[in-house]
């Protein structure tokens, strides 16, 4: 198929970005060339939204199970998430309202004549000794919950010190990998480095190898058996997964569905469309006797050619200086209107002398209606925002802002945050696994218990603001 036509045979189209769009000049319409989904495993290409895989391909990784074929699955996964605004928000929110008022410690208490069992707030010596000595817990719980989300896995350190675990420290999941299975089928060693993208191996100098601790029946009690109390080690909290090594999150669908490709087009669509499109607002019209009449007969005709587009730009650009932008919105402008034209330059308007129009209305407006081309995009991305949140787990209305997708108001948006802080409490309770752990092997109080606070909003319309409440879910 030509793209040549009579009107334009030297140059129909121009590309844009790359080859991979090209503006028709005579036919107002962008043609795609290339699709914005690429192999990811085509790492040297910086794939943005190619729909990743996992193997068990050992032939270059040494005893390090690769995560995806080329062993950066989780970076290329980042890198996607980073590219598109609506996915970004999604795991900001949800990982906030997960994380929600922060952890918890708590107590269970049974009333000795009831018998009924409450969760009351409590204080454990043993816990205030290890938040002493770990500042930084409220930043490792909100790294677990990101990479818990995002990757459906977070690796956690053990700090050991004699027989007891004194500290932890969440890594980032974007760093770990894990060791092949040993004869016994368990992956027991953990590989951490910054750099896998610039190809490092078990071997680089900067790879921190630790043991992983066992997540067997009896865990507790293998690993006071088997640890080595000179070494930390590794605690990994993983989803339930159908995959070997690595989790491959139900999220990653909306990678491979094509509605992810379709979000991450429209900026560079609209984006063509705006480089490529002469924006006209407003097309003045000018009399020709208008310059003779404002600078005189004799002294423009003594003109020379510059000089007259000289006094013509300069116009131009007094009216684009008091009108043109937001900071002149508002302002009144003041023009002559001719009522008595000099003979003389009545007498050089050939057959309009009758037409009084043409002596008295030296400047004329004309407002350019604008091609809404962009808003053709309007409907195809607004179902990828939506499609994107369905398969994070968020409803719509959490975006309460979207037009056309929200009818609720606020009631609408905060009951779907409450839904959304009930549905997250499984990663809640993955997210103190590691806790609970170290409680257990420690020898802590073992009616200690980890939780989050809840907060529950009403913004129903019919309470008044002053009536509304913010209450904590214990």
């Amino acid at each position: 198929m030509s793209l040549n036509t009579d009107e334009s045979p030297t140059k129909p189209m121009e590309l844009l970005q790359g080859g991979s769009f090209a503006i028709g000049h005579h036919s107002n319409i962008l043609f795609q060339f290339e699709s914005a989904t690429k192999s990811i495993d085509a790492r040297n290409a910086k794939a943005a939204a190619a729909s990743p895989t996992t193997t068990n391909n050992t032939t270059s990784f040494g005893n390090i199970a690769p995560w995806g074929d080329s062993n950066l699955f989780p970076q290329d996964v980042k890198d996607i998430i980073l590219k598109n605004n609506t996915l970004s928000w999604c795991f900001r929110q949800i990982t906030l309202s997960t994380y929600a008022s922060g952890l918890r410690v708590r107590k269970k208490v049974v009333d000795p004549v009831t018998k009924v069992e409450t969760i009351e707030d409590a204080t454990f010596p043993e816990w205030e000794e290890f938040k002493r000595r770990n500042r930084k817990l409220n930043v490792y719980q909100m790294q677990k919950f990101r990479d818990l989300q995002r990757f459906g896995l977070s690796p956690v350190e053990f700090i050991n010190e004699g027989d007891k675990i004194v500290g932890i420290k969440a890594h980032k999941a974007v760093q770990f990998r894990r060791s092949l299975m040993n004869d016994d089928g368990i992956s027991d060693t953990a590989f951490l480095n910054a750099e896998w993208e610039k190809g490092k191996k078990e071997e680089s100098e900067n790879t921190i190898v630790m043991n992983i601790v066992p997540d067997d029946f009896d865990a507790v009690d293998l690993y006071r058996l088997n640890r080595d109390p000179e070494k930390n080690d590794i605690y990994v909290i993983q989803v339930p997964s159908d995959e070997t090594y690595y989790p491959i999150m139900d999220w990653t669908s909306i990678i491979k569905s094509g509605w992810l490709e379709i979000s991450n087009n429209e900026p560079l669509l609209v984006q063509a469309i705006i480089q490529n499109k002469a924006i006209i607002n407003y097309v003045i019209k000018i009399k020709d006797w208008y310059w003779a009449a404002k600078y005189g007969k004799d002294a423009w005709a003594k003109y020379s050619l510059e000089q007259k587009r000289s006094k013509r730009q300069e116009t131009i650009e007094e009216f684009n200086t008091h009108i043109s932008s937001l900071k002149n919105a508002g302002k009144t402008i003041l023009m002559d209107v001719v009522t008595q034209l000099n003979e003389d330059i009545k007498a050089n308007v050939q057959g309009k002398q009758k037409n009084l129009k043409d002596f008295q209305d030296a400047w004329e407006l004309i407002v350019v209606p604008q091609n809404d081309f962009a808003g053709s995009l309007k409907v195809d991305a607004d179902t990828a925002r939506k499609e994107t949140m369905l398969a994070v787990g968020l409803d719509v209305s959490s975006f309460g802002s979207v037009p056309e997708q929200n009818h609720q108001g606020g009631s609408g948006k905060s009951q779907s945050m409450n839904i959304l802080m009930i549905v997250s409490e499984f990663m809640r309770q993955l997210s103190v696994m590691d806790l609970e752990f170290i409680r257990d092997f420690n020898g802590w109080d073992p009616s200690m218990i980890f939780s989050y606070e809840l907060p529950q909003m009403q913004t129903t319309a019919n309470i008044p603001p002053d009536k509304r409440d913010f209450q904590a879910k214990q």
